[in-house]
Formats: C-alpha cells, sequence, structure tokens
C-alpha cells in the first residue's frame, strides 16, 4: 500500500512539474 501511495505521489509531481513547465513556456 506504501509503495502505491509513493507511486501516486511521484506522478502527482511529476504532473505538476510538467503543468509549471508548460505554463513557463506559455
Amino acid at each position: 500500500m506504501v509503495h502505491a501511495r509513493l507511486k501516486l505521489k511521484a506522478l502527482f509531481f511529476l504532473t505538476c512539474s510538467f503543468a509549471n513547465f508548460v505554463w513557463l513556456c506559455y
């Protein structure tokens, strides 16, 4: 369960980073 939680957290972090990157480029 903890592993899945960590995975979700990592995915969320990647999504946020990507969104920020796109926003900066925009």
